[in-house]
């Protein structure tokens, strides 16, 4: 048993080790792939990305769901805040902000029944001046880059046809900071 002992420790210590290096790897593993296959696939920076139609022969969000439009936009605060903001749409409709570590960190309703604001300026450490877009929420990421993602409900073709048109409306885009 004293010659098993000495072993068996080292290994739970390995393992508990090597359990949390994956664990907190793993977000920031799977968002540095998934901004890899965006720009392989042409997705610009600070610009959203309308997805096709959800169908059987295109799904390359896990389960997404073949209701909802998604459009999608990667962005770097490193040179600047970050202006992001969704066209209202009647029925649900939101955008979410993540960072690169898959943390949710800011929702809010595209809806346009109701009273939410429409977007938000993210920023690095950088001090954005209070005239810039006053009426927006300010959000500090702990990393300089980040995935902003809106989902409208869009059932039909139709909807769908609808939603490719006022998405043209969405913004992600660089804060200009020039008087």
């Amino acid at each position: 048993m004293k010659r098993i002992l000495p072993s068996l420790i080292v290994f739970v210590c390995f393992a508990m080790v090597s359990h949390l290096l994956l664990l907190f790897s793993t977000p920031s593993l799977i968002m540095s792939m998934m901004a890899h296959r965006l720009s392989e696939a042409e997705i610009s920076v600070h610009q959203f990305s309308l997805s096709p139609r959800v169908s059987p022969d295109y799904q390359p969000v896990v389960r997404p769901s073949p209701d909802l439009a998604y459009s999608i936009c990667l962005f770097d605060t490193s040179t600047g805040p970050v202006h992001i903001s969704g066209t209202p749409w009647t029925g649900y409709a939101s955008l979410s902000v993540f960072d690169m570590n898959t943390n949710n960190v800011y929702v809010t309703s595209l809806d346009e029944a109701l009273n939410y604001p429409h977007g938000v300026i993210v920023t690095g450490e950088a001090e954005l001046p209070g005239s810039v877009a006053p009426d927006l929420p300010r959000l500090t990421l702990p990393s300089q880059k980040g995935l902003a993602l809106i989902r409208r409900l869009a059932p039909s073709q139709a909807l769908y046809d609808e939603v490719a048109r006022i998405s043209q409306g969405d913004v992600c885009e660089l804060v200009s900071l020039a008087k």
